[in-house]
């Protein structure tokens, strides 16, 4: 969970007033109750950074809810992960402790990870990821569970749509 150094919420309404305005690259996530700054990368594709304080005031943009969409993890039950799951070193240990994967995906191929293998049956409120990259390294992951159910999706309010009429 990320936390503020400040507990004063925006006074200025910046963010608020960016929305409606086509020059500032502002947009809202209204199903987690956050602000981002959304830039367009020369691939066609978006990089969105979330904006936890106002650029004007400093104050906070928003509270997110973000966290009420995911699990507790417990550190016991961390703990309990890390000691089923070891320290592997190649898939076939993997496979041999763990079983075949819940999940078994390509890696991207903008990056050196070529596998991605996701048990999702060894805990109640957490998944656990092996990421294969391409020589031969295993790395390990433990991540909170989606608890929401129906799919995220992001909801951004269109600056054409939230403009007012004058």
């Amino acid at each position: 969970m990320i936390t503020s150094v400040t507990q004063v919420p925006c006074s200025c309404s910046f963010l608020q007033n960016a929305l409606n305005d086509e020059r500032f690259p502002i947009g809202f996530d209204a199903q987690v109750n956050e602000y981002f700054f959304e830039h367009k990368m020369p691939n066609g594709g978006t990089l969105s950074i979330r904006l936890l304080h106002c650029p004007m005031c400093g104050g906070v943009a928003s509270r997110s809810t973000r966290d009420q969409m995911f699990a507790d993890l417990s550190n016991d039950e961390i703990q309990r992960i890390h000691a089923k799951v070891g320290s592997y070193k190649s898939v076939a240990d993997i496979e041999r402790e763990l079983g075949s994967p819940d999940v078994d995906q390509k890696g991207s191929p903008d990056s050196q990870i070529i596998r991605i293998l996701t048990y999702k049956k060894l805990s109640k409120t957490a998944d656990v990821q092996f990421s294969i990259h391409a020589d031969g390294r295993v790395e390990g992951a433990i991540a909170p569970k989606h608890v929401a159910t129906a799919e995220r999706k992001r909801r951004t309010v269109s600056k054409t749509k939230s403009k007012k009429k004058r």
